[in-house]
């Protein structure tokens, strides 16, 4: 059953208050509205369809944009996710930069606990939209602020924690001292985040800020993890935004041989129990 019902009067539709960086969440919620939609869907989101129904935008801006990559790259993460469950279903999850994902609609067992973490105004939407419970709690905060982990410490361990999307809009000499307090902070979890291809940014003021740290690149993962910051590279899975039919599960392979970008990668890795905490202040370490 959707936590949302259909809302047939614009009148009683939710207004978005949306700036700069919380805003960028409605192109991937428009997306997995549309796969919905869709006679043979590729994620199959009916709650993101019943939350652009429920929302007072005008959405017709995103209508002629290509979203695929950002639903299988959604696939991805929900099967990464679903594989920690299975193994771990009591475990905690948390979502960073959740924006109005519905992730915990679509894979709750009735047994994780799982945290919602986002920026305040985004918070207050999903807190009207998506209601709380005794193991799903959504908190407002900055990825930034340390504040948040030790609220997500209360919650029963292993950890999985999710940042799809987000490192992006991380100020980029701040990347490395999140991903390290995360390690620090919950030894032996599992962090999975993806990490956007350099033809993604080609003409963006963002390559300037984030080639110093080595963030782009064929061997992005691998460079994290020489960071020394408690990560260890399990796997990694690449994508291009133009594969022409439905992905198996971490099987992505079947792009277009004449699409010659470089592809999405998404990492996961594991928080290693030897971290030191000197690297809690990476952020503004370079190379």
């Amino acid at each position: 059953m959707l936590a949302c019902a259909h809302v047939e009067s614009r009148s009683s539709r939710l207004p978005v208050r949306l700036r700069a960086t919380a805003a960028t969440l409605l192109g991937p919620l428009h997306a997995r509205a549309a796969d919905a939609r869709r006679l043979l869907p590729l994620l199959g989101d009916d709650h993101a369809r019943v939350l652009v129904e429920r929302l007072d935008h005008d959405f017709s801006r995103f209508e002629d944009r290509p979203r695929f990559a950002s639903v299988v790259r959604t696939l991805v993460f929900d099967d990464i996710v679903r594989t920690f469950l299975c193994a771990h279903p009591a475990g905690t999850v948390v979502e960073l930069g959740v924006g109005l994902n519905t992730r915990f609609e679509r894979l709750d067992n009735g047994r994780q606990r799982w945290f919602d973490v986002d920026l305040p105004e985004v918070t207050t939407l999903r807190r009207a939209l998506l209601p709380s419970s005794a193991r799903r709690l959504h908190v407002a905060a900055s990825v930034v602020d340390p504040s948040w982990l030790e609220l997500v410490a209360t919650a029963p361990a292993p950890y999985c924690f999710v940042l799809e999307a987000m490192l992006g809009y991380v100020p980029c000499d701040q990347v490395r001292g999140v991903l390290a307090r995360i390690a620090y902070r919950f030894p032996g979890s599992t962090i999975a985040f993806d990490l956007h291809p350099q033809w993604a940014f080609i003409g963006s003021e963002l390559v300037k800020s984030v080639t110093p740290i080595g963030l782009l690149g064929p061997d992005i993962p691998r460079t994290i993890e020489r960071w020394k910051i408690g990560l260890t590279l399990v796997e990694t899975t690449r994508f291009l935004g133009s594969t022409p039919r439905t992905p198996g599960p971490l099987v992505l392979g079947a792009t277009r041989a004449v699409d010659l970008r470089a592809p999405h990668v998404i990492a996961r890795f594991v928080a290693d129990r030897c971290v030191h905490p000197r690297f809690l202040d990476a952020s503004r370490r370079r190379r």
